[in-house]
């Protein structure tokens, strides 16, 4: 068991959220106003009734992966995922081979991404979501599922399918913000992931990039901004270089960039103070306390 950043920046009491807290100023303010002021006046791909948000929000970062994957002619694109490492470890060779194909029906190819989603999801949390059950039975290898299963899933399939079709457009809203030639990393990881975790969706030619799939009209926190600041700061080594931060807005095929030379005043200064704060906060010896206190809570429930 780790403790996760996320988990941190949603506790305002963490270390790292109070860290952040100390950091915040009017230029900050100024950024979250005008981003969801742009956002609110976006047209916005309607959810189909009964979808599921976060199946189909995991869903939708795949199909961008692989709308990318397409244009670089990368036909290995999925083995360096989340769900492309769940599917090597499950023997699911076949299904990774499937995925990565393109579909005849786009009701077909929304329903792979689901399953990749999913397949992150279970990656993550070790709790397989209904919709890839068949699959540990060997029941699915083939998609040979039944109308009832397939029903079942129909709202998030035509969510899925919608959105995708959108993809295109999602794509003239950020490729001006980067080169198409640099190779993607997936679920990227940093020098302080080993102590407090933490993965970011795509890095690709110096951008931090978040895959986001919502209907809100003003979607954009505090903690949104955070995280991708977290990643920036996560990578003492500067290993990625990054210069810029994107959020893409599927739904609404809305992008935003903020250059890093214009939110820092002296980058290396910060990451070494943020550096300092995860050492000495996020020590094994605390995780190993926090994790004990979590234990004995659930043994008094």
């Amino acid at each position: 068991m780790h403790m996760s950043l996320t988990k941190e920046l949603s506790n305002p009491s963490s270390p790292v959220s109070k860290w952040f807290a100390k950091k915040y100023h009017k230029g900050v303010e100024y950024i979250i106003y005008n981003h969801n002021k742009v956002m609110s006046q976006s047209s916005t791909i309607t959810p189909v009734e009964g979808t599921n948000f976060s199946l189909v929000g995991n869903a939708i970062t795949y199909a961008f992966h692989k709308f990318i994957a397409s244009k670089q002619q990368n036909k290995y694109w999925l083995d360096n995922t989340l769900a492309g490492k769940t599917l090597t470890r499950l023997n699911l060779a076949n299904l990774n081979k499937l995925c990565c194909v393109n579909s005849k029906s786009s009701e077909e190819e929304a329903f792979k991404m689901l399953l990749l989603g999913a397949f992150e999801g279970y990656y993550r949390s070790y709790k397989p979501d209904t919709i890839i059950q068949p699959f540990f039975k060997g029941d699915g290898r083939n998609f040979k599922v039944s109308e009832e299963y397939i029903a079942q899933w129909r709202p998030s399939i035509d969510d899925v399918s919608n959105i995708s079709a959108a993809l295109p457009k999602v794509w003239c809203s950020i490729e001006h913000l980067i080169n198409i030639e640099k190779s993607v990393v997936s679920n990227a990881t940093f020098g302080l992931s080993s102590i407090l975790h933490a993965d970011c969706q795509m890095v690709i030619d110096s951008t931090i990039i978040d895959i986001r799939t919502t209907a809100k009209r003003q979607p954009f926190t505090l903690n949104n901004f955070y995280q991708q600041i977290a990643y920036l700061l996560y990578d003492t080594e500067n290993v990625y270089k990054i210069n810029q931060l994107a959020w893409v807005y599927t739904r609404q095929q809305v992008a935003f960039s903020y250059q890093i030379d214009q939110l820092f005043k002296n980058l290396e200064a910060t990451r070494a103070d943020f550096k300092e704060m995860i050492a000495t906060n996020y020590h094994e010896n605390r995780i190993k306390k926090h994790i004990l206190q979590n234990q004995n809570s659930l043994i008094q429930l």
